[in-house]
């Protein structure tokens, strides 16, 4: 499941949950009992992941990741791939392995795959 879909309350359910408490200020209902505060770094990833995800909000068609899971497997598939990878910088992140740097490169070829799916959507619908 793509983290574009989150703005209409699915998310994938493997999400690290100190990225979910950074979007939503919640836990996800399956982590409640363990959710800890996020420290500064979890809050400068998530910064980064909102500014992302605000920007791709403006020009993401409703709909488009349920066409390219069904029309385009392996463009979804992609898109879950970047998404697995955002989870585990994420994480690194966290004990100081992986850079901001890092995961913003990441946040970007996250974008291009869901314009690319906005694009073929607009197309095609």
């Amino acid at each position: 499941m793509s983290i574009a879909e989150t703005r209409n309350g699915s998310i994938d359910s493997n999400i690290h949950k100190s990225l979910w408490k950074a979007l939503y200020g919640i836990p996800e209902a399956d982590h409640k009992t363990d959710v800890e505060g996020i420290n500064s770094d979890d809050q400068l990833f998530a910064n980064a992941f909102k500014e992302e995800l605000n920007r791709l909000d403006r020009d993401f068609p409703e709909n488009t990741i349920s066409f390219i899971r069904l029309h385009k497997p392996n463009l979804y598939h992609q898109i879950n791939e970047i998404e697995s990878k955002l989870n585990i910088v994420w994480i690194k992140g966290q004990s100081g392995n992986s850079r901001l740097a890092d995961f913003r490169e990441i946040l970007r070829e996250w974008r291009r795959l869901h314009l690319m799916a906005a694009g073929i959507y607009a197309k095609e619908c």
